[in-house]
């Protein structure tokens, strides 16, 4: 088994970043319940990383509730990156979101009586403009101004 010199090293800290809005990417999204809400329908955890800036690297967490009444914060999320989402089921897959870029509104709080990062909002990455409910215009990308995307329609039963 190998010595580990833990000399110097200090606990991990990180301090809140302040509030803002960043250009982020999707790190990952995961799948949670509650141990106090056994039976409940979960929730999944987002994490962005930060592309730019000072605080480039760092990682903020949002988490959207699978509970009916708070499902518009996972249709507002979806939205943000350009999908159009049905007004019934639909086959979400976090996959799809991984690396995809956006920027994030982060605010300030607290958690456990320390300070602490929140993601408020996502929306959609500088130069892009996502269409506005029952529009038919397709994301439109910095990449390739003035030519939009192929809007994509999700279709299927809402999956965990």
């Amino acid at each position: 088994m190998p010595t580990i010199n833990f000399t110097g090293v200090e606990a991990g800290k990180f301090d809140p970043i302040p509030a803002s809005i960043y250009d982020a990417t999707v790190y990952s999204i995961e799948f949670k319940t509650k141990k106090d809400d056994a039976g409940g329908p979960g929730f999944y955890e987002w994490q962005f990383a930060i592309q730019e800036g000072e605080y480039k690297g760092r990682r903020q967490w949002m988490n959207t509730s699978l509970k009916p009444q708070a499902l518009w914060k996972l249709m507002e999320t979806i939205q943000a990156f350009g999908i159009e989402v049905p007004k019934g089921p639909f086959n979400f897959e976090p996959e799809q979101f991984f690396g995809k870029p956006c920027r994030i509104k982060v605010t300030l709080g607290t958690w456990e009586g320390k300070p602490s990062n929140n993601v408020d909002t996502v929306m959609p990455p500088k130069g892009n403009v996502v269409p506005g409910p029952g529009s038919s215009v397709g994301m439109k990308t910095a990449a390739t101004p003035g030519t939009p995307a192929p809007q994509q329609k999700a279709a299927g039963l809402f999956g965990r």
